[in-house]
């Protein structure tokens, strides 16, 4: 269920990533080092170095296939954008919907009932 979502929160955020995602070498090489995406995708971020709309596509590209393994790293991706003053925008609005959606669903909501 949850992959679904964060899928959907991906895909929601998806044409404003693809237009505006500042410096995806960075971003790429970040998530690398975090252990969200491979040294290979991060190659094929990096050689694809003539165009930033490639590299976004690539990088984003892959992103999108890491979530659907394992939903729990967009919030890292999220988390990643936020470091970088262009991208923080991005991230915080991706956090914003992934603790909206997921992680309320992880907890479970006790409700207290005041006198």
């Amino acid at each position: 269920h949850n992959t679904g979502v964060a899928i959907d929160i991906f895909k929601t955020h998806h044409s404003l990533l693809s237009q505006s995602l500042s410096d995806p070498v960075s971003v790429a090489t970040m998530l690398q080092r975090e252990g969200v995406i491979t040294g290979k995708v991060l190659a094929s971020v990096k050689s694809a170095r003539s165009s930033v709309p490639n590299q976004r596509e690539v990088l984003l590209a892959a992103i999108r296939e890491v979530i659907q393994n394992k939903y729990s790293l967009l919030q890292t991706f999220a988390s990643v954008l936020c470091k970088f003053t262009g991208n923080a925008k991005l991230g915080t609005a991706i956090q914003r919907d992934y603790d909206k959606q997921i992680s309320n669903d992880e907890f479970v909501n006790v409700t207290i009932e005041e006198e």
